[in-house]
């Protein structure tokens, strides 16, 4: 618990796990480019994820970090994905209709 509270104090209030990181933003455009059974584990997944996106939007590397388990997010770059994210499916959705 301590630890959470000290990585969100230092900045990073957005934590997905790997697995659920790959899955929630596979659909932005750099997620498109990389094939779910390339990489062996959700962690290569995850990472090789965030690396692509990182660098197709010129982010800082402090703007993200690599726990353990999870990827860590500024608040600022979680907002950004979701409503990039939110965007892709606005557009999903008005081609389907």
């Amino acid at each position: 618990m301590l630890d959470a509270l000290t990585i969100r104090k230092e900045g990073y209030p957005g934590r997905l796990l790997y697995e659920r990181f790959f899955y929630r933003y596979r659909h932005l455009p750099e997620g498109k480019q990389l094939d779910a059974n390339a990489c062996a584990d959700n962690k290569s997944r995850g990472e090789a994820l965030v690396m692509s996106m990182c660098q197709q939007r010129g982010w800082a590397d402090s703007l993200v970090m690599f726990g353990k388990t999870k990827v860590l997010l500024r608040d600022e770059i979680q907002q950004l994905l979701d409503q990039e994210l939110l965007q892709v499916i606005h557009r999903s959705a008005r081609t389907i209709q």
